[in-house]
């Protein structure tokens, strides 16, 4: 897993918005996703590959990627 910190998102959307995030996870499986859910009571918004998504803020939620 890789846990990023006032990330740029510019590379996890189709629009290359350049917002951050406060905190991005990289996950690589589903037990590192359940850990994730269960250690941040679910304030987390799930990317995956960024289409259909234009940010327009700072994103304050925890990104799961």
């Amino acid at each position: 897993m890789r846990i990023s910190r006032q990330a740029s998102l510019k590379k996890f959307n189709t629009f290359n918005v350049s917002e951050n995030a406060d905190v991005i996870y990289e996950v690589e499986d589903i037990s590192m996703l359940k850990n994730i859910v269960s250690d941040n009571n679910n304030q987390i918004l799930i990317l995956g590959g960024g289409s259909n998504i234009l940010f327009t803020k700072v994103i304050m939620e925890r990104l799961l990627i």
